[in-house]
């Protein structure tokens, strides 16, 4: 670490839109409450605590614990042509990042032609007219996938047509290719 003058988060605070007065572990869960676009549930998180404190951002997500109820916990900032995030814990359950994850997606307009299961990789690649969308399942079980809005493609590993719906075993992978 190198120490400097700059509060956190440093050279990035125009940028997110807040400052960061202090931090602090969290040695048990503690309560976050969520704002609408993150469920507006009160979620559990754990191991850190940023105490951010709004310049220009907005909050999704604000800490429920008494001592921290005057901080966010998770930010929003319009900055130029785009938007910057900031998120200042863990979250202990893995809906409440997914969540997230769909909010900044939505945001910054990032198409998802198909859903991706949970514990699969997904990398979508172009050449030309040509799509390629590589599956990973990181799961021990299969996963069903749908292929909703895409185009008739084809599994090059097997080298046939792939069905709309099918399911991708345990640790398999698909290479589904497509032209737009």
């Amino acid at each position: 670490n190198v120490p400097h003058t700059l509060t956190l988060p440093g050279l990035l605070r125009e940028v997110m839109g807040i400052r960061i007065e202090e931090y602090e572990a969290l040695l048990e869960d503690a309560p976050v409450r969520c704002a609408k676009a993150l469920g507006g549930k009160t979620v559990p998180v754990r191991c850190l605590a940023d105490w951010i404190i709004l310049e220009q951002a907005s909050v999704l997500a604000r800490y429920a614990e008494p001592h921290l109820r005057d901080y966010a916990a998770v930010t929003a900032h319009r900055f130029g042509r785009g938007r910057a995030y900031y998120v200042g814990t863990c979250f202990a359950k893995d809906d409440t990042v997914r969540l997230l994850v769909k909010r900044v997606l939505d945001d910054a307009g990032v198409e998802r032609p198909v859903a991706i299961p949970d514990g699969v990789d997904s990398s979508l690649r172009a050449k030309g007219p040509e799509r390629f969308l590589f599956l990973l399942n990181h799961n021990d079980d299969a996963v069903k996938v749908d292929l909703g809005r895409l185009p008739s493609c084809r599994e090059l590993l097997t080298r046939k047509k792939a069905p709309r719906r099918f399911a991708l075993p345990g640790g398999d992978v698909a290479i589904l290719k497509w032209t737009v």
